[in-house]
């Protein structure tokens, strides 16, 4: 089973609880050797880490208002829907 829409980008994101999202955007901004973006969002609750040219930003932080967090991806592809039954149909869950 193959794609009907390639993936043309994506981005790895870093989920943590609000409490301590100031610290944990520190941390991953020395580990990666990059700077944090402003703040955007209804609450500001995502930034981009963002690295030195020529380099691309693909990792962003995510506070979130209840759970312990985790990490994800957001790849993006022309074709959502088709993407979404592939990826299905090789044994992925959407909700």
């Amino acid at each position: 089973m193959s794609s009907s829409s390639p993936v043309h980008w994506g981005y790895a994101f870093v989920d943590r609880p609000r409490a301590g999202a100031d610290r944990d955007r520190a941390f991953w901004a020395a580990v990666t050797g990059t700077e944090v973006s402003e703040p955007r969002g209804e609450d500001g609750e995502f930034v981009t880490f963002l690295p030195p040219e020529p380099y691309d930003a693909v990792l962003k932080h995510q506070s979130l208002r209840e759970g312990r967090g985790g990490t994800h991806l957001d790849l993006g592809v022309a074709d959502v829907e088709g993407f979404a039954r592939n990826a299905a149909g090789l044994g992925a869950l959407t909700e």
